[in-house]
């Protein structure tokens, strides 16, 4: 046993590392001041170098302790300084996490298992390690990855790779042998392909449970450690039923009559997704980019997955427009929508898109809903047709406005002046561009934040700057999601500490905020501790 101890303290040193670095990073986000002396990532780094140096210390300097701190040292120094960024990504922990389960399953074991065994093995250390992982992120764990991944293993171990090699070594000394084994090897990779196809169609259950807090992720890896240690390690037993703790997690409920608004970071377009206790209204979905990736797909379902929302009951797509609607395809083809609204229905005819007119209403929970434009005349067009939504939950209203440009902003001043008035949040209509947002309008609304929705450098340079000056001017705290990422709007948070800690006059919501960054191609989902706060408004500026 101390011999198994001894041989796996380099995963152990790997471990230590990991959690300082971890721990080390939130801590130093905290603080903007040191963020900008030395950025977190560099700095939880060093905390971590110094960490396993210390561990290997109290190890006794062993030659496994050693190579592992050697490894260590030289693996983070190649990571901050080639790519800092790339401990923010998924792949990362996943490539890492692999590689630590394989070694920490098969290092330091006296029993040797037949071949075929010890892979089955190592696709099951592997599934029980990265599971974690994948929901943590938001990304689903299907129950059939190890299989798929297992046949995917002896596909290219054991055929296309030694095939694929022989014939390269033969096209160099006989061109006439090595083309027929190179098309063979084509081939097989072809059925490869279709037989990983057929399985992934395959109609088995996808574990999603939604992300509870870290500490409930990391009692789940401390169960895979777990479950896959050597025998004779006390609690291999409680392994399991620590795995199993953030399938108990559920979010916390929505008090009837309040409401949860998330403007997600979709780049430049427009997503938002509401909540009351019982149902969730999803206003647009984002842009879609290529035929293969859209905000539907990569960052609405996701987040919907992350926070446990659930299916939409109604999704409202503003405008015609593609960087507002261009994510629904992806978002019907998964999920049970309940019906679908459009101030341009006729865009969306193939879903059978009905129209947002002026002067619907319903209410949900105790939340009251009203559409203000536009009006069933069916004269607008364009951006001027964004359907406009009044939603009014425990004193607090919120106006979702699409791409409204001046004109129709003049058409409701003159129609509802009193429903503009009061309101609590607004949406810069049109990602806050020269056309929309005219002073009339401005002052009219005179809300206590102001959101708007842009992709980060976008060429369009939105929002102006004088269209933010306008707003401030106002009164009105503006967020930009190109800046902060997400942003998190409570209506049950009062600010006078009904159920946030009041620290002073804004008072303090204690919580997280889900930062959804498209900027690197990538769609981390990262939970970071709020560092402002203001009434209402959960909002951490990005580092």
């Amino acid at each position: 046993m101390s011999q198994n101890l001894s041989r796996g303290s380099d995963t152990l040193v790997s471990i230590v590392a990991g959690l300082l670095f971890w721990i080390a990073r939130r801590a130093w986000s905290r603080s903007a001041r040191l963020c900008l002396w030395l950025p977190a990532p560099k700095a939880a780094a060093l905390v971590a170098l110094c960490a396993a140096t210390l561990y290997a210390g109290l190890a006794g300097f062993s030659l496994p302790t050693q190579r592992a701190l050697c490894m260590l040292a030289l693996a983070l120094l190649l990571v901050t300084l080639g790519a800092p960024a790339a401990v923010l990504s998924a792949g990362f922990w996943l490539s890492f996490g692999a590689v630590a389960a394989i070694l920490y399953g098969v290092l330091g074991r006296l029993a040797r298992p037949r071949p075929l065994a010890g892979l089955a093995r190592v696709q099951g250390y592997v599934a029980l390690a990265i599971a974690p992982l994948l929901l943590l992120w938001g990304l689903e764990v299907s129950l059939l990855a190890p299989l798929v991944n297992l046949v995917a293993v002896l596909l290219f171990s054991l055929l296309l790779v030694p095939l694929s090699l022989l014939a390269v070594a033969l096209l160099l000394l006989c061109p006439p042998l090595g083309t027929p084994l190179l098309q063979l090897a084509a081939a097989a990779l072809e059925v490869g392909y279709s037989l990983l196809d057929w399985l992934a169609g395959l109609p088995v259950p996808m574990l999603a449970p939604p992300a509870g807090p870290p500490l409930l992720w990391l009692a789940a890896l401390a169960g895979v450690a777990l479950l896959a240690a050597p025998r004779g390690v006390p609690g291999k037993a409680a392994g399991g039923l620590l795995v199993l703790v953030p399938l108990l997690w559920r979010a916390e409920p929505i008090d009837p009559g309040a409401f949860r608004l998330t403007l997600l970071d979709v780049g430049q377009g427009l997503s938002a997704v509401l909540q009351t206790r019982s149902h969730t209204l999803v206003y647009d979905t984002g842009p879609r980019f290529s035929a293969r990736f859209d905000a539907g797909r990569a960052v609405v379902i996701p987040f919907r997955r992350h926070a446990g929302v659930a299916a939409p009951d109604r999704v409202i797509l503003s405008n015609g427009d593609s960087d507002h609607g261009g994510g629904f395809r992806s978002l019907n083809a998964r999920l049970a929508v309940g019906s679908l609204w459009s101030g341009e229905p006729q865009a969306y005819s193939q879903f059978h898109a009905g129209p947002c007119l002026d002067g619907m209403r319903w209410e949900w929970d105790g939340v009251r809903f009203e559409v203000l434009h536009p009006p069933a005349d069916g004269s607008w067009r364009g951006n001027n047709a964004s359907c406009v939504l009044l939603i009014e939950g425990r004193g607090r209203r919120l106006l979702l406005g699409g791409d409204l440009e001046a004109r129709a902003e003049q058409r409701l001043l003159r129609a509802h002046p009193e429903a503009l008035t009061g309101v609590d949040l607004a949406l810069i209509p049109h990602h806050g561009s020269l056309s929309s947002s005219t002073p009339a309008w401005v002052r009219r609304l005179a809300p206590r934040h102001a959101l708007v929705s842009s992709g980060f450098l976008n060429r369009y340079g939105f929002p102006r700057a004088e269209v933010v000056a306008r707003w401030r001017a106002v009164g009105a705290e503006v967020f930009d999601t190109a800046r902060s990422g997400a942003i998190l709007y409570h209506s049950e948070w009062d600010g006078h500490g009904a159920t946030a800690a009041a620290t002073g006059a804004t008072g303090s919501a204690r919580g997280f905020v889900t930062t959804v960054n498209l900027r690197s191609g990538k769609i981390p989902i990262t939970w970071h501790r709020v560092t402002r706060h203001f009434k209402n408004i959960e909002y951490r500026p990005g580092i």
